[in-house]
C-alpha cells in the first residue's frame, strides 16, 4: 500500500508547491534533494522527478540526491558513518561541489 500511495502523494505535493508559488527553475539548474530516509526513499520511486521534468522541459533540469538514511535531527551520518572512503563531507561542503 505504501508503494502505491508514494507517487499520488508526491504529485498532490508537487501540485500544490508549483501552483502555490512562483516556482522556477533556469537551465539545466540542479534540484537537489536533501533528506534523511524518507527523502532517499521518495528519490528511489522517481515520480516527483518525472513530474518536475515534464513541468520543466525546456529548462531540463538536473536531479541530484543528498539524502542519507542514517540522518536525523540530532546528527548526520554521511559525515559520521559513511560507507564510501573519503565521503562527501558535511552539507556546507556537498552544496560547495
Amino acid at each position: 500500500m505504501k508503494t502505491k500511495l508514494m507517487p499520488l502523494l508526491a504529485f498532490l505535493a508537487a501540485g500544490t508547491i508549483l501552483s502555490a508559488a512562483n516556482f522556477s527553475l533556469g537551465k539545466k539548474e540542479v534540484v537537489a534533494f536533501v533528506g534523511g530516509t524518507d527523502v532517499g526513499r521518495a528519490q528511489e520511486d522517481g515520480s516527483l522527478e518525472a513530474m518536475l521534468t515534464l513541468a520543466f522541459v525546456r529548462q531540463e533540469p538536473v536531479f541530484r540526491d543528498m539524502s542519507w538514511d542514517a540522518d536525523t535531527v540530532y546528527r548526520q551520518g554521511s559525515v559520521i558513518e559513511r560507507w564510501r572512503k573519503n565521503g562527501f563531507g558535511d552539507r556546507v561542503e556537498q552544496l560547495g561541489r
